[in-house]
């Protein structure tokens, strides 16, 4: 199963998680390009979670930064990935060499293959002490009942 995992990218400071999709081959193929605070990792998280798989890919940076959509742009070399609910950062597109060259169809079909894995993905933090909510989930000794109807 797809991961949006929270990372702690130094050991000091607020500033210092990052969020990184890993597909079930258990590699990164989208990563925070900049450190966060926290709570906006967990929130960017979500963001991508719940509004990143039905957001449009445009070709350029739309004028209203309210409305979920994504655009790419090559930077240093590279791909970097813009998610308009998130503006905190952009996201590096973890690209095969040979993809990275420099065609924008790449990219484009690299953003279609990202939000088909966030259909699929969870949250987890790394560490998982890091969660905000931790110590509610392993203080939760609510009986796990079966489902509905079986």
């Amino acid at each position: 199963m797809p991961t949006l995992q929270i990372f702690e990218t130094a050991n000091t400071g607020e500033i210092r998680w990052g969020v990184s999709l890993v597909n079930d081959d258990g590699t990164a193929v989208l990563q925070t390009s900049d450190p966060l605070a926290a709570a906006v990792a967990s929130s960017t998280a979500k963001a991508l979670l719940h509004k990143g798989p039905d957001a449009p890919t445009v070709d350029k940076t739309p004028t209203d930064h309210n409305r979920p959509a994504w655009f790419a742009e090559k930077a240093d070399g590279r791909w970097l990935a813009h998610f308009t609910l998130v503006p905190e950062t952009p996201f590096d597109l973890l690209l095969k060499p040979e993809d990275a060259a420099g065609d924008p169809k790449a990219a484009e079909i690299a953003l279609d293959r990202i939000k088909g894995e966030l259909r699929k993905a969870e949250i987890k933090w790394d560490p998982p002490e890091a969660d905000p909510a931790y110590d509610q989930k392993a203080a939760d000794l609510t009986p796990t009942k079966g489902h509905p109807g079986s």
